[in-house]
């Protein structure tokens, strides 16, 4: 994927009304490794690319401009920012952790989950997006079931047209890509498994958590897991 490819796909995610920010990207000569150039990196051809994305997802742009600025400049994995700031939630299905027999499982209770955007991940899970319900969604690892991811506000997910650390391009299910199905609303007992949960700040070590280290990018999902 040339740079002018990812420049483009970084437009028409923005003129549908989507927010985009660069990411690191693999590197990959003989090994793979992440462009941050960490051998020991947590989140590998994933986390923002901080010199132009210092504030994570919340420094994504839908302005032409600045994504021509840049994604002209390098070979970026391009990443979504989810949530109220896209109108997106995206459940993550990742099969290592159990991601697909969850969901087969979720889908015998509540039904099939409706045709709607997917991509297929560089690892071989899948993305489902979904219009964002108007009231906050929250972010979490296997809070659903194991294997199965939520993205929404203060979130993000790697776009298709970027790299996986193993080489493959993360690609719209093309039975499933915006030019055939509409991006459908989030299923009602989904929206409801990710609606926020009061916290009690006394339940939180606050000591504790001030010297745990977060991943590049990953302090706003450290705070709210």
């Amino acid at each position: 994927m040339s740079d002018t490819d990812l420049l483009a796909a970084a437009l028409q995610y923005a003129a549908s009304g989507l927010a985009v920010f660069a990411c690191h990207y693999p590197v990959i000569n003989g090994v793979a490794r992440c462009s941050c150039g960490h051998p020991e990196c947590a989140s590998p051809a994933k986390h923002p690319y901080g010199r132009l994305a210092p504030g994570g997802c919340n420094s994504a742009s839908k302005d032409p401009a600045v994504l021509t600025r840049w994604f002209r400049g390098g070979p970026y994995n391009i990443a979504i920012a989810t949530g109220a700031v896209s109108g997106i939630v995206v459940l993550d299905v990742d099969p290592e952790h159990g991601g697909d027999d969850s969901l087969k499982r979720l889908d015998a209770e509540h039904g099939a989950l409706p045709p709607t955007w997917r991509v297929l991940t560089g690892g071989g899970g899948e993305h489902f997006y979904f219009c964002y319900p108007g009231r906050p969604v929250a972010n979490s690892a296997g809070g659903i079931a194991p294997g199965l991811d939520i993205r929404g506000d203060g979130g993000y997910v790697i776009a298709a047209e970027s790299r996986h650390i193993c080489g493959r391009h993360y690609a719209w299910n093309v039975d499933f890509h915006p030019d055939e199905v509409p991006l459908d609303a989030l299923p009602e007992w989904l929206c409801t498994a990710v609606a926020p949960r009061e916290r009690s700040q006394a339940n939180i070590d606050w000591k504790a958590f001030a010297h745990t280290i977060a991943p590049e990018g990953g302090r706003h999902n450290a705070i709210t897991a």
